[in-house]
């Protein structure tokens, strides 16, 4: 209450820590190299990428392209892939990079503390992609 007009406040609330943790060595924090996962791969070939739940941190490395805490590189339809559920902070290089994929599920991930774009889609000929109810915060 205000000035006695009431209003509803809310905050989003984020939990960082998951059971599982993809974290690159702390020796790479002073020179901001630090672990990535790629998905590579053509539908045709049967290439289905599913993370969920999962915590990355000290990840990403920005002087090499390509090289993204979570990514999706030139896969094609993955209409039965997602990333989802997953929190990405202290990043060196951004959250999830989208390149050459289509039909891809990304959702209810929490970013905190990444550099640069937190969700990205790399060319701008992703089509059909869902990116939804995902928190991403304080982006450097």
């Amino acid at each position: 209450m205000y000035d006695g007009v009431e209003f509803p406040m809310r905050a989003e609330v984020a939990l960082l820590t998951r059971n599982v943790l993809i974290r690159g060595s702390d020796d790479g924090i002073p020179s901001g190299y630090g672990a990535h996962t790629m998905i590579h791969g053509t539908s045709t070939a049967g290439t289905v990428g599913r993370i969920e739940y999962a915590e990355f941190t000290h990840v990403g490395q920005p002087k090499v392209m390509g090289r993204y805490p979570i990514h999706f590189h030139m896969t094609g339809e993955m209409s039965d892939s997602y990333v989802r559920g997953n929190s990405v902070h202290d990043s060196f290089a951004r959250v999830c990079t989208i390149h050459g994929a289509h039909y891809l599920l990304v959702e209810k991930n929490v970013g905190y503390l990444a550099s640069g774009h937190n969700i990205f889609l790399e060319d701008g000929i992703e089509t059909n992609n869902v990116i939804r109810d995902n928190l991403m915060i304080s982006a450097k």
